[in-house]
């Protein structure tokens, strides 16, 4: 088989290659890779152990929530990253939570204890 010169220096089984593309057929493909993303449940993670560990504010832990309840239903092999993710930016919204009504608690303890009702009642 002689081959033109728009092939010179073309090996033999790319030049078959070529006419079979010429030709209108399509190559097999051996399959197509599937990204298996699993950013937002990670997220999720990280945002819940910094949230515990180094004390984030509110913000933190409720975006840490939203990226868990994404990751839920968008990534399936992320579903365990994104479930303690959510429990655990779940503790840390209830310590601020918890923090916070003690702190105002305590703030009108010390109030209370400050004013003097005797004088504020006429006594």
């Amino acid at each position: 088989m002689r081959r033109t010169d728009s092939y010179a220096g073309v090996s033999d089984l790319e030049h078959q290659v070529r006419t079979h593309l010429r030709e209108g057929s399509s190559v097999a493909t051996y399959g197509t890779t599937i990204n298996h993303g699993t950013g937002k449940g990670t997220a999720s993670l990280l945002l819940g152990i910094c949230s515990l560990l180094a004390g984030w504010t509110l913000i933190a832990p409720i975006l840490g929530l939203v990226l868990g309840a994404m990751s839920r239903s968008d990534e399936p092999f992320a579903r365990g990253r994104a479930g303690w993710g959510i429990v655990l930016n779940l503790l840390a919204m209830l310590g601020w939570i918890l923090a916070g009504i003690l702190l105002l608690a305590a703030g009108a303890g010390w109030a209370i204890g400050e004013v003097n009702l005797g004088a504020l009642f006429g006594r």
